[in-house]
């Protein structure tokens, strides 16, 4: 006789703007280096244009969701141009 164990739920794919979500946050929370600020930029600008073209263009993901990424998107842009501007000022 062979025991079945319970599923408990479904696996889910790891969700793409969790990690987004800590990198704004550390953004948020100090002023990073001017390098940080150029490598951050180049992969903005790798990633953020495509990865918008797919949220409005795909119909699977959920209007509630699409947002919520989108949000992420804007937000890391924004966070992102305030970064710049923080490493672009003098020191003290």
């Amino acid at each position: 006789m062979t025991k079945t164990v319970p599923q408990v739920g479904r696996l889910r794919a790891p969700r793409p703007y969790i990690p987004a979500a800590a990198l704004l946050l550390c953004l948020a929370s100090c002023q990073p280096a001017g390098a940080y600020v150029v490598a951050d930029r180049a992969i903005y600008d790798a990633i953020a244009p495509a990865h918008r073209r797919y949220l409005i263009e795909d119909s699977g993901i959920s209007p509630a969701s699409k947002e919520l990424r989108l949000q992420t998107l804007e937000q890391w842009r924004k966070l992102l141009e305030s970064a710049e501007a923080a490493s672009s000022r003098p020191s003290r």
